[in-house]
């Protein structure tokens, strides 16, 4: 579900910064905007990614939804000037990537290793699927409501996402003892 939630809010933001750039006369920005929200997934998606974290997989997650929730409303209210606009999709990427490698980690928890393989395709796929329905949505909402609108709704469901994590957070956090003999080399 978590999975699912975010892609569909990451297909928002993708429809979301073009439409942006177009209201405010810059469309030919559309690319720069967008590669800037790559850049900055992928430099904190290595950063974050490189180093060993002493937090669950789970708490992990939830702080990387609760800053990109924050990162995306930060947009909805960037999105009314070029100068701020530029920074705003970077920001959005930056608090982006960490979640999905912290939802890999906390697959690695939760799936036994020989479901492993099969669980992180079906965690890529819903992901995907979220993503087109996002882009669907987004889609819909800036033609009728507007860039700012999308932008809001975003960061209500990853805040929505933020909270049903934090409360199944136990459950996340606690591998079920039956996979244990699963792990074993």
């Amino acid at each position: 579900m978590i999975a699912a939630g975010a892609g569909h809010s990451a297909g928002i933001v993708a429809v979301a910064v073009p439409a942006t750039a177009l209201s405010l006369g810059t469309a030919a920005d559309s690319g720069v905007l967008i590669a800037m929200m790559s850049a900055g997934g992928n430099i904190t998606g290595l950063v974050f990614g490189a180093r060993p974290w002493r937090w669950s997989p789970a708490r992990l997650l939830l702080a990387a939804l609760a800053g990109w929730s924050l990162a995306v409303g930060m947009a909805a209210w960037a999105a009314s000037s070029p100068a701020l606009l530029f920074p705003a999709p970077f920001l959005v990427g930056m608090c982006g990537g960490p979640s999905a490698i912290a939802s890999s980690a906390l697959l690695d928890t939760l799936a036994s290793r020989a479901a492993l393989t099969r669980s992180y395709t079906l965690m890529v796929s819903v992901w995907l699927v979220g993503g087109a329905l996002g882009n669907a949505v987004g889609g819909a909402i800036t033609e009728s409501l507007g860039h700012r609108q999308a932008f809001a709704l975003s960061a209500c469901r990853l805040a929505a996402l933020l909270a049903v994590g934090t409360l199944f957070r136990r459950t996340l956090e606690t591998a079920p003892d039956a996979l244990e003999t699963d792990r074993r080399p």
